[in-house]
């Protein structure tokens, strides 16, 4: 299955559990998960494009 179908109660989870398997050690250093969204962060913007590159070759 490349998408979850519609109506399923449980998405959200199935998804942040995925996407914390996908991304064990980055987790909370670099980035963190919340609901369907990645938030990628850094102190400068040099950091913040190291992190963006570290999260997308994952």
């Amino acid at each position: 299955m490349t998408r979850l179908p519609m109506g399923l109660k449980v998405a959200p989870s199935v998804f942040s559990r995925a996407m914390t398997i996908a991304m064990s050690g980055l987790n909370y250093e670099i980035f963190f998960i919340y609901l369907d969204d990645l938030i990628v962060f850094g102190n400068s913007l040099e950091n913040h494009n190291k992190s963006l590159v570290k999260v997308m070759s994952r």
